[in-house]
């Protein structure tokens, strides 16, 4: 009994640590140079159905979120570093300055120039998914507001009355099912409830 309770312990204290090991995967930029690709021929071809801009959409929001994150990398030790070489000071434009002082200094932009490698290539990633993202909610706002002008038949045509008709039927008997939807308490409630949801 107490083996498996300290079994079941080990593992609640794992799983958090096995969690945190996966969020860590590095971030595959030949993968994303391959959806951004094909993003970039979708966007300035206009071609594909929303659902296929939305899958895009959806996946370049991942990597978005992943190169935010990895902005955020080794900014303590960044922040340490550029104080370092605050703290050296320039290098003297004039004159000489010890050979330690010089050697520490180029260490530290070195070691600064390692560190910060991989936020600016995250950057640019980053900056590169936020305009595919804006650009295809520019695509789909248009092919909305386009469905939402479009004429429909005229109505001073003889010949669409028939299923102008049916339409109108259709709605009234809509209104009605509404209506007694309303009469009943126990739905009543449940719009209640749903209310903040439909909102």
């Amino acid at each position: 009994m107490i083996q498996r309770f300290l079994l079941g312990f080990a593992l609640c204290l794992l799983l958090p640590i096995m969690a945190a090991a996966q969020d860590e995967t590095p971030i595959n930029y030949d993968l994303w140079n391959s959806v951004a690709g094909r993003a970039e021929t979708a966007v300035d071809t206009g071609a594909g159905s929303n659902n296929v801009f939305e899958t895009l959409r959806n996946r370049i929001v991942d990597f978005r979120t992943k190169f935010a994150e990895a902005r955020l990398e080794n900014k303590e030790r960044i922040e340490t570093t550029q104080e370092q070489l605050a703290a050296l000071g320039s290098a003297p434009e004039e004159g000489s300055e010890s050979e330690d002082v010089a050697q520490q200094r180029r260490t530290l932009e070195a070691n600064l120039a390692e560190l910060q490698a991989p936020i600016q290539v995250a950057d640019a990633a980053y900056r590169r998914a936020d305009g595919l993202i804006g650009e295809i909610d520019h695509i789909i706002r248009d092919r909305q507001t386009q469905r939402l002008l479009a004429l429909g038949p005229s109505p001073l045509n003889p010949a669409n009355w028939s299923s102008a008709f049916q339409d109108l039927s259709a709605i009234a008997s809509d209104l009605t099912n509404e209506r007694r939807l309303f009469s009943d308490e126990a739905a009543r409630n449940t719009l209640k409830e749903n209310a903040p949801l439909v909102l």
